[in-house]
Parts: C-alpha cells; structure tokens; sequence
C-alpha cells in the first residue's frame, strides 16, 4: 500500500503542474516513488500488518522493524521455498539497524 499511495501521490502532482497537458506514466521513476515513500511514512508511519512501519528520513532504514526481500526461483513450482536474499532493519531497538544483503 505505501508503493500504491507514493505512486499515486506523485502522478496527482505531475497532473496537477500541468492539467491541459497528457500525463506521461513513464514521468514517475523508482527514485521518485522511494523519496515519495520516504516523504510519507517518516513522520505517522503506515500501518502494516506486523503493527507501524516507519523510516528514518535520512537513510530509508526502517524504525525498530525488521524488513526482508525475498525470493523464489522458480515461481510456478509451489514447492519451490522463498529465500531471504536481503534484510533491513532489527526489532530490537538496542541494536544498530544495518541493512545488507544475505550471503
């Protein structure tokens, strides 16, 4: 949800800069979507289902949540397990965030 809100945020701006004009989807790049995420949810956060997702504004690192990126090989194969391939983030507040990838 926070990916559909940032998105859609961005393209009401472009719209509104320039109503008479057609707006161009291709005008809203990734770097843009993730400032906008950040933009968002620095302050009141969104809620997820693990409770309030936040990030620190300066580096994008999640506030005291833990945030993995998965994977699946082979998505067709219902056997096939999804793989932790990067994480950010620790629920433990006395740890440093740190986010890298998984070896």
């Amino acid at each position: 949800m926070m990916m559909v809100r940032a998105v859609e945020s961005l393209a009401a701006r472009l719209h509104h800069t320039s109503p008479r004009s057609r707006w161009e989807p291709r005008s809203i790049n990734p770097s843009g979507v993730h400032a906008e995420v950040l933009r968002q949810n620095t302050g009141v956060g969104q809620r997820g289902v693990s409770g309030l997702i936040r990030y620190q504004p300066d580096s994008g690192e999640p506030l005291d949540k833990r945030i993995s990126l998965m994977r699946v090989e082979r998505v067709p194969d219902l056997a096939a397990e999804a793989v932790e391939v990067f994480h950010c983030g620790n629920a433990d507040e006395a740890a440093p965030a740190i986010c890298e990838p998984v070896p």
